[in-house]
């Protein structure tokens, strides 16, 4: 059918050249290569997948163009593999997608967009955008199922021939037959769930393969005569599977018939040319805000260094200078010497210079006590909450979390003196562990929750302990999206 089309367009096109002068011949050219390449391109957006000697249906389909409000998404494939057991349907799924480098994000009412060259100058900054993926991503798949052949008797009916072709009648033995050949349009929804989603240019797979709880919630067929053919969350009254409250309603004689049918169908089957279509897709709202609002405080901060250092070179520096010298030679002749006089106060004091290190022990920042109660405040003041503190003297400590509710796709951000340990971290039922190197003095440990599973609020816990197995802090968390709670570990 394609290369009669082909065929009939190229003949069509060359007995117009040559009635034509060359100036338009040559323009009609451009034409038809502009058509066959659009041609193409619809021809390659579908992909034939054919039942291996397994018995196994596996290919990767790329996705139809999704115009993604972020801009972030440039592509997207997904691969799937089909099979039966013991007479029931199993699928696997794999996701690879790609990044446009850039992404677009509200702040303060204003669009910021974020590329992944800007951020060259901050490696962490940059890591984070690598780690970015999606939250949640559906797939519908669509097309064709072609397969075998029947024939059936003149005077017959078939049973599936809402689902066949019927060809040429012919005649064997003396009696008329009439050949059917399976070909079916086909759907099916492909929810997040069933899918694991790694970083951009990755291609994850799903660990465990899955089932439906029966063929009617697995691939969709529509008859032949049905008027819906792009995918869609509702079918139209011609597809073959029932609605869950449709089926429920049926009798144990007519769910057997449904599936039996359902069964004929797939295993009549020999390949699907099937089309991707991404139907829903949501990217981590607060971390992309969280990595644009921190790349435009650094930029910010940048610009008002830059800003200071000019106007400290037209601020009177060399003025000042000179004062200072009028100073020193004052003094000079007043028998006071700079250096004299601060030296024999700290004598006559009864200050130990050594001991005032001591005292600043923590280089500048104050004592524990004032960190301690500067912390409280931050974190009243943002609506965080502080943890406490501990003290330690082993040189790193072990970060442990896992989701202690339903293991619904919780995710945390972890940082050590606002440095990012982890940045989009998805916990499951059991512990994670991630060790963090501590550095003398003050070690701000901080957790953010940054969503709320599909089941309910963050169920994170976190466990710290020393290098030695001593616990010091344990947590369980029923949080709301962007809570954040901070801990001061002090390393003696």
């Amino acid at each position: 059918m394609l290369k009669l089309k082909f065929q009939t367009i190229q003949a069509l096109n060359q007995r117009i050249k040559n009635h034509l002068p060359p100036s338009l011949s040559k323009l009609i050219g451009f034409s038809f290569v502009a058509a066959l390449s659009l041609l193409s391109i619809k021809i390659n957006a579908q992909t034939k997948i054919t039942k291996n000697s397994e018995n196994r249906f596996i290919g990767m389909i790329k996705s139809d163009f999704y115009s993604d409000p972020n801009g972030l998404l440039k592509d997207a494939s997904i691969g799937i593999e089909w099979w039966t057991l013991l007479g029931e349907p199993v699928e696997l799924y794999s996701v690879k997608w790609n990044s446009t480098g850039v992404f677009k994000v509200n702040i303060e009412g204003k669009q910021i967009s974020i590329s992944k060259n800007s951020l060259n100058k901050y490696p962490d900054l940059q890591k984070r955008f690598d780690n970015i993926k999606p939250y949640k991503i559906d797939f519908a798949i669509y097309g064709t199922a072609d397969g075998g052949s029947s024939s059936v008797k003149r005077g017959s009916s078939f049973q599936y021939s809402s689902f066949y072709n019927q060809g040429s009648a012919y005649k064997k033995d003396g009696q008329s037959y009439d050949p059917y050949k399976l070909s079916a349009r086909v759907l099916y929804q492909i929810p997040d769930a069933k899918l694991l989603v790694g970083k951009s240019g990755q291609t994850s797979r799903s660990i465990v393969p899955e089932s439906p709880m029966t063929w009617n919630e697995f691939i969709a067929w529509k008859q032949n005569t049905s008027n819906y053919s792009e995918p869609n969350i509702k079918y139209d009254y011609l597809v073959l599977n029932k609605s869950e409250s449709e089926y429920r309603k049926l009798d144990e004689g007519a769910k057997k018939q449904l599936i039996s049918t359902l069964k004929h169908l797939y295993s009549n089957t020999n390949s699907f040319t099937l089309k991707a279509q991404i139907t829903n897709l949501e990217w981590p709202k607060y971390e992309l805000e969280s990595l644009a609002r921190e790349f435009l405080k650094r930029e910010e901060k940048k610009e008002t260094e830059e800003e200071q250092k000019e106007d400290d070179f037209w601020s009177g520096e060399e003025e000042k200078t000179d004062k200072t010298k009028e100073a020193k030679e004052d003094d000079f002749w007043n028998g006071k010497s700079e250096n004299t006089q601060e030296n024999t106060d700290d004598f006559w004091s009864g200050k130990d210079k050594s001991k005032n290190t001591e005292d600043d022990f923590w280089g500048g920042k104050g004592s524990v006590e004032e960190e301690v109660e500067l912390e409280r405040k931050l974190a009243e003041a943002s609506g965080d909450q502080y943890l406490g503190h501990k003290t330690v003297t082993t040189k790193y400590i072990r970060v442990r979390c896992r989701d202690h509710g339903d293991i619904d796709g919780d995710r945390v951000e972890i940082l050590h003196n606002g440095k990012v340990i982890e940045s989009n971290y998805t916990l499951s039922a059991s512990f994670s562990t991630f060790n963090v190197e501590l550095t003398e003095g003050i070690n701000r440990i901080s957790f953010r929750a940054l969503n709320q599973g599909s089941l309910g609020n963050n169920t994170a816990q976190f466990r710290i302990e020393d290098q030695n197995d001593n616990l010091l802090y344990n947590n369980e968390w029923n949080i709301t999206t962007g809570y954040k709670g901070t801990l001061l570990i002090i390393k003696n």
